[in-house]
């Protein structure tokens, strides 16, 4: 008996891609709102930052274990790294 796959090859390849370029871009976001404290942002501005960096690290962890390819892990990896790391940099500032 074989099982049948809902999804196509297509289908996964863009998800995946779109996953790894989501966290990527979400870690961006949050080394920007970190970036801001010279700037003088709110410190609610930085909460938000948080909320993003735990979010960007939470979809690229998922990512990362279902992803298929190397190209996409080269993709997640700066996305892993920058979203857990400022998300703690931007409470650190929140909480100051």
């Amino acid at each position: 008996m074989s099982q049948a796959s809902t999804s196509t090859p297509i289908q996964s390849k863009t998800r995946s891609d779109a996953l790894a370029y989501l966290c990527l871009v979400l870690g961006v976001i949050t080394l920007g709102i970190a970036l801001g404290e010279s700037f003088n942002l709110a410190k609610s501005a930085h909460f938000i930052g948080v909320i993003t960096g735990v979010i960007g690290f939470v979809i690229s962890m998922y990512a990362q274990m279902t992803s298929t390819n190397t190209r996409e892990r080269w993709i997640l990896m700066p996305g892993w790294i920058l979203s857990g790391t400022f998300a703690a940099v931007n409470f650190w500032f929140a909480i100051n």
